[in-house]
């Protein structure tokens, strides 16, 4: 337990207007923020590391029924290498177009 909390003055808050995103959201959201598809087209986007708010705004996000797929099977898959995890249920519920897909195991690899 702590009495204070530190936060980076450049944080940038993902929200839904008018409500909480659920757990499950949230953790759908994070997996995808966190795998390398989303990273990989961010820099080929913007060549760079650093997201602004408004970027975050131009990402093309799945539905909200695709995050919460993705949220729960990242829940249940908790027995995999996290990162590796992240990548695989990503790539396989996203479904990227076969352009994207080329580019990106290109840049990946």
């Amino acid at each position: 337990h702590f009495d204070f909390i530190g936060i980076e003055n450049h944080l940038n808050y993902i929200r839904r207007p008018e409500s909480e995103l659920t757990p499950r959201e949230a953790i759908g959201l994070a997996v995808l923020l966190n795998s390398r598809l989303l990273d990989q087209y961010f820099r080929i986007c913007s060549g760079n590391t650093q997201v602004s708010a408004t970027e975050i705004r131009a990402i093309p996000l799945p539905s909200l029924d695709t995050l919460i797929q993705l949220g729960k099977a990242f829940e249940e898959c908790a027995a995999r290498e996290p990162e590796t995890a992240i990548d695989i249920l990503v790539w396989e519920t996203i479904k990227p177009p076969a352009v994207m897909k080329k580019l990106l195991k290109r840049v990946i690899n």
